[in-house]
C-alpha cells in the first residue's frame, strides 16, 4: 500500500528523466492527449477508486520521522534503479510532499503542493544530524 500511496509522488520527482517514456505509454494506453499529465490523472483516479490513500498521514505515517525515512530509502536496494539518482534530498522531496498533500472536498484528488511547478519538488534541506528541515 506504501507503494502505491508514494507512487505519484515518485512520478513527480523521476519526471525529467521518464516524461518521454510516459508520454509513449500513455498514447499505447490510448489516454487522451497522452502525455505525463494524462498519465498521473489516469494514476491519482485508479488509487482513487481502488481505495489508495493519498497521505502518509492515512497510513499512519508520522512525519516526524522523514529523516529516518529518507535515510532508510537512500540506502534501500530498490534505489539503485531509480531513474534520477537518489540522494537524502531527493528523497526528502518525495517523502515531504506526500506527507503534507491534501485531499480536495470537491474530488477527493490529491492536490499536490509539489507540483506547483510542474515537474519540481518541494526542496528539503539535511541538517548535519541528518535531519529534514522544510
Amino acid at each position: 500500500m506504501t507503494n502505491a500511496t508514494f507512487m505519484p509522488y515518485v512520478l513527480q520527482f523521476n519526471r525529467p528523466a521518464i516524461e518521454e517514456r510516459i508520454t509513449r505509454l500513455a498514447a499505447y494506453m490510448g489516454l487522451p492527449t497522452p502525455g505525463f499529465d494524462s498519465f498521473l490523472a489516469f494514476v491519482l483516479k485508479m488509487r482513487e477508486d481502488i481505495g489508495v490513500p493519498h497521505t502518509l498521514g492515512e497510513l499512519g505515517v508520522d512525519d516526524s520521522k522523514a529523516g529516518l525515512i529518507a535515510e532508510m530509502a537512500i540506502v534501500d536496494p530498490s534505489a539503485g534503479g531509480n531513474p534520477v539518482p537518489l540522494d537524502l534530498k531527493g528523497a526528502a522531496a518525495i517523502f515531504l510532499p506526500a506527507s503534507w498533500t491534501r485531499t480536495s472536498s470537491r474530488s477527493r484528488s490529491p492536490v499536490m503542493r509539489s507540483t506547483a511547478i510542474p515537474g519540481r519538488p518541494i526542496p528539503a534541506r539535511a541538517t548535519s544530524s541528518g535531519r529534514l528541515k522544510r
